[in-house]
């Protein structure tokens, strides 16, 4: 018999009885770490909010960033707070390389009345989700779009940024901007809002009116792909 393979009946039932002695002891260790645990989660990051209007030509989209710190130890779980009537698109991660950004899974969580997307890094330091769904009015040959921001899950700073399609004048955004805006290759115009921390709970309004010029706006959507934030 090959006593390596195949164990005697004793033998098992003694290891059995050893077995259910420290289950009753000490529980059920097995059971309790059979699931993985979490990654760590990461609240001092930067947070960059940024909201586009006319993404797709009638509706507002917004960007948000999660950018933890470079001596993160991946994989990191992060969070970003989900905006007032706002759909959750795209999620992942974002390549720091010439390659594909990284698709990943998420929870939608309430903690308090207050939503978040919650999802794991575990490739790049920086994360982002893209919000779609917002309303873009029109009033007086106006096109007008707004963002009710709660802050509802943790970063050391959070900043704002509006991105404006191109061939668009009499612009009015509130708070105001600082600073002269930029232009992308695409002629999109962005303006730099506030930059602060923000304690949980606390709630920042973006307002933004604009009428349009005429020809190609070279929207988001007709572009084919989607936007980053961080990289002007």
């Amino acid at each position: 018999m090959n006593t390596l393979k195949i164990t005697s009946l004793r033998t098992r039932i003694a290891f059995l009885l050893i077995l259910v002695a420290m289950v009753v002891t000490f529980g059920a260790p097995g059971l309790a770490y059979s699931a993985q645990a979490p990654a760590p989660l990461v609240e001092d990051g930067i947070m960059q909010v940024m909201l586009f209007p006319a993404v797709d030509g009638s509706s507002t989209a917004v960007l948000v960033q999660y950018e933890i710190p470079s001596t993160t130890v991946l994989p990191a779980r992060v969070r970003i707070p989900v905006p007032a009537q706002a759909h959750v698109g795209w999620v992942g991660e974002i390549s720091l390389k010439t390659g594909p950004d990284t698709q990943r899974d998420y929870e939608i969580k309430n903690e308090g009345g207050r939503e978040f997307v919650e999802f794991t890094l575990s490739e790049s330091k920086t994360g982002q989700v893209d919000f779609s769904g917002l309303p873009l009015a029109s009033e007086k040959g106006a096109l007008n779009a707004r963002l009710e921001w709660e802050q509802s899950s943790a970063a050391k700073t959070t900043v704002f940024e509006v991105r404006l399609p191109s061939k668009v004048h009499d612009v009015k955004i509130s708070p105001k901007p600082q600073g002269s805006p930029d232009k992308n290759e695409y002629g999109e115009t962005l303006y730099s809002l506030s930059s602060r921390g923000m304690k949980i709970g606390e709630k920042e309004t973006i307002t933004v009116s604009y009428r349009e010029g005429a020809g190609d706006h070279n929207s988001l959507i007709q572009r084919g792909c989607r936007s980053r934030p961080l990289q002007h």
